[in-house]
């Protein structure tokens, strides 16, 4: 079921999260999760219900902080259409998850794994690990550099594209 490959079109009306003008300050940037944000209450919610495996109602919190962030808050947006697109493939709806994490890649200058990884810079190099852009392997290269959270949300991810290669025991470990 996670054979997605297809490229349709976006199904939202509002333009693509795009990255800041100045990317390269962006990838050594640190994001804060935790400021009094409108749209950090249904982020942490729809969090919470990913975890206990609520998709609808994490969907629905995703698209709320998603439209109350805005366009002046891409990275954060970016995030968030990320953890939308990986609950989606948890939902079993793969051909909107690659529609979401599509919408939600950034074309950087140079793709690949950067040395410092930052909130800034970790949910394109996730995104385009799941779009095929980035080889799994060399992510999963790239973990003994990564700070903690960043080895939690790297095997988060390698575990949903080792599901879509069909390699079930390494999405196993990964998970």
């Amino acid at each position: 079921w996670f054979a997605w490959r297809s490229h349709a079109p976006d199904r939202r009306a509002t333009p693509a999260a795009s990255p800041p003008a100045d990317a390269m300050s962006t990838a050594a940037k640190v994001i804060d999760f935790k400021p009094d944000a409108p749209w950090v209450k249904p982020w942490n919610a729809a969090m919470v219900e990913l975890a206990q495996g609520l998709y609808t109602d994490a969907l629905h919190g995703y698209e709320t902080a998603y439209q109350l962030a805005g366009p002046s808050h891409p990275e954060q947006c970016q995030w968030i259409q990320f953890f939308e697109g990986m609950t989606l493939l948890a939902a079993d709806r793969p051909a909107e998850a690659n529609r979401v994490l599509t919408h939600a890649h950034w074309v950087p200058a140079k793709s690949g794994v950067p040395e410092e990884i930052t909130s800034g810079n970790l949910a394109n190099v996730l995104i385009e690990t799941m779009l095929g852009v980035i080889p799994l392997a060399d992510v999963e290269a790239a973990i003994p550099r990564m700070a903690p959270w960043a080895v939690a949300l790297t095997r988060f991810t390698a575990g949903f594209k080792h599901l879509d290669l069909g390699e079930f025991e390494k999405a196993a470990a990964a998970f």
